[in-house]
């Protein structure tokens, strides 16, 4: 809950060190107290609701920079799903579009001898700038970009040999509509490749219970 500082209309006084952490729930319920008050008066300064939504803005931004991404790059780099990565990207050829391409783990197991050329599209530019320290040395072209899997209206019907999806269906706000274009951008023929992690089968009781557990706490920390 939030403990809103005395007010008094139309200003209220805000002390910072009573203030809530920026961004979130916190942010919308200051901006809602904003939208009934008026404006405020900082001690750090005068203002406006634009202020806290700037502000906002910018923790979440500092967060999907400082903590999100480097926290998505150690789990998603591990040897668990790099093997399930090695088995299945290996089997890519032609031009490849890497949906969610992240920070780029998918890419060392791309073969040369077989890919002409991968695009990778994530609506990340902090993993992506991940992603492009893992292009160095490998023989075949590297596009990436910002995009959402959702509308890749950029690429023609038909444009791609494979489409690569590695563990991104369960973070898309509708899996339907990015299946759709994934189909739409495929030549007939192509091939879908696709890594994915879900909850474990019934007989791995323990399992399955322990991701229960983990799951609020990591979709708290990863959205």
């Amino acid at each position: 809950s939030l403990n809103a500082p005395h007010l008094s209309s139309p200003t209220f006084k805000l002390d910072p060190r009573r203030a809530p952490p920026w961004g979130g729930e916190r942010t919308h319920a200051i901006e809602e107290l904003l939208r009934e008050k008026g404006q405020f008066v900082c001690r750090q300064g005068l203002g406006d609701r634009a202020l806290f939504k700037k502000m906002g803005a910018i923790s979440s931004r500092v967060y999907d920079a400082v903590v999100l991404a480097p926290v998505i790059d150690a789990v998603c780099g591990c040897e668990g799903f790099a093997a399930r990565r090695r088995e299945i990207f290996a089997k890519a050829k032609g031009r490849v579009l890497d949906v969610g391409v992240g920070s780029g783990h998918n890419l060392p197991w791309f073969s040369g001898n077989k890919v002409t050329e991968v695009v990778g599209v994530d609506t990340s530019e902090d993993l992506l700038r991940r992603a492009r320290k893992r292009t160095e040395g490998l023989d075949f072209e590297v596009d990436l970009r910002v995009g959402d899997a959702h509308d890749l209206a950029e690429f023609q019907d038909e444009s791609f040999d494979t489409v690569a999806v590695g563990f991104t269906l369960c973070s898309v706000r509708d899996p339907k509509a990015c299946l759709l274009e994934l189909r739409r951008v495929l030549k007939p023929g192509g091939f879908l490749l696709y890594a994915e992690h879900g909850e474990a089968p019934e007989r791995d009781g323990s399992l399955r219970t322990w991701q229960r557990r983990v799951t609020p706490y990591w979709s708290a920390l990863a959205g």
